[in-house]
């Protein structure tokens, strides 16, 4: 029997690449009261260890499995997560622009029949076109920002915001699918090689 999958992510993004992929997830509640980057070891290693425990609080609740995700934007060591405001997420493009920086994403799955559970993660490379001031206030005011790591959105329409990019779309987009989509394959969810044309 193929086990049911439970998100627990309120990311768009994320529930959309499922649904591309003729996944059928159950979006549930993130309910890791405080998410707390702990990059003793490495940022990589910190992100991983947030989006298991995102899994982890949820996975009592399910039978199935349960997934818990993380992203974050890193620029010369420096993390940037989710804009407290408009002027935080000012602040972030103003770092971000007309530079390269990285996306680091991780998926955690949590089998809760038998609480075996995996970690993958993924890097890619993306450089924010440089702004005018105006350009970036405009951005800041009629872009939905505050749920993306570095506030920006790779898929963004109308504003054109990334100038290029190396690595997964996907992985910008907040999830390493390849490395997620190899263990639902175990499972036998995925039974075909998927082409999502990103």
């Amino acid at each position: 029997m193929v086990p049911t999958i439970y998100l627990a992510s309120q990311s768009p993004r994320r529930r959309d690449l499922f649904f591309k992929c003729g996944i059928p997830v159950e979006v549930v509640p993130n309910e890791l009261a405080i998410e707390s980057l702990d990059i003793t070891v490495s940022i990589r290693d910190g992100v991983k260890k947030l989006a298991r425990q995102k899994a982890e609080v949820s996975r009592h609740r399910y039978n199935g499995l349960v997934i818990g995700a993380d992203t974050v934007v890193v620029l010369n060591d420096k993390v940037f997560g989710k804009p407290a405001d408009s002027a935080d997420a000012y602040a972030m493009i103003s770092s971000l622009q007309g530079r390269w920086h990285t996306v680091i994403s991780a998926a955690a799955i949590i089998d809760t029949a038998n609480s075996r559970s995996f970690v993958r993660s993924a890097t890619a490379r993306v450089k924010v076109r440089s702004m005018t001031n105006r350009e970036r206030l405009e951005y800041v005011r009629h872009s939905d920002i505050y749920d993306k790591a570095g506030a920006y959105g790779i898929q963004d329409v109308g504003h054109n915001i990334v100038d290029e990019y190396e690595g997964a779309y996907d992985t910008i987009l907040g999830l390493p699918l390849n490395g997620v989509l190899g263990i639902l394959k175990n499972y036998g969810i995925v039974k075909k090689k998927i082409d999502l044309g990103l």
